[in-house]
């Protein structure tokens, strides 16, 4: 689909300290239209099932470093957090961020195949996550994340979320690890020598 073009944003200017940031895509390559995923087309690095049922869309621009996510907040999603006044949970934000960032490492032209060989995504770190406006049922949000870089098997993002144009949520950088599917623990050590993580792979 053509005619979305990449979100202008300014993100934190210092969240790229201690990462190998992406590689751009070469020059010669021209830049393609914007990919808007649907359906069962909407796949992540992250066991999620039935991703689309949380995402109706997923637009990837062409930079191949960043995406947008649409959720419409179900109303069922919303009841029993607040008397009375029933607003989407934090919490489900936090899933549509990561959802969308593994939907955007699985489809990137920045990343070559043998990076995901038998490995998956997990959860490894939230940073700085900032909630700054209550999401009403029924309401579209937008989820954007934009690849930072990565420290060995761990990959870096920032990301936000806004709703009837604002900004409702903002994570400076969100970690996503890459682990063996199979049952146990990896134990995700960044090569700049900073503070591991241990994961259960189970």
């Amino acid at each position: 689909m053509i005619g979305l073009g990449n979100p202008v944003r300014r993100r934190p200017t210092d969240v790229l300290r201690g990462l190998v940031p992406w590689l751009p895509i070469p020059p010669t390559t021209p830049p393609g239209p914007t990919t808007v995923l649907m359906g069962d087309e909407i796949t992540s690095m992250l066991p999620y099932d039935r991703p689309s049922d949380f995402l109706r869309e997923v637009r990837l621009f062409a930079d191949g470093k960043t995406a947008e996510g649409v959720h419409i907040v179900d109303p069922a999603r919303c009841q029993g957090h607040r008397f009375g006044t029933p607003l989407l949970p934090g919490s489900v934000l936090g899933d549509l961020l990561y959802l969308t960032f593994g939907v955007l490492l699985r489809h990137s032209p920045l990343l070559p195949d043998e990076l995901f060989t038998g490995r998956i995504g997990v959860r490894a770190r939230d940073e700085d996550f900032r909630y700054r406006r209550r999401i009403a049922p029924g309401s579209e949000v937008t989820v954007g994340v934009e690849l930072l870089g990565r420290r060995g098997e761990l990959l870096a993002a920032h990301g936000w979320a806004t709703a009837e144009g604002e900004t409702v949520f903002e994570a400076r950088r969100c970690w996503i690890g890459l682990i063996p599917p199979d049952g146990g623990s990896a134990r995700l050590v960044p090569s700049d020598g900073g503070t591991a993580i241990e994961r259960a792979t189970a």
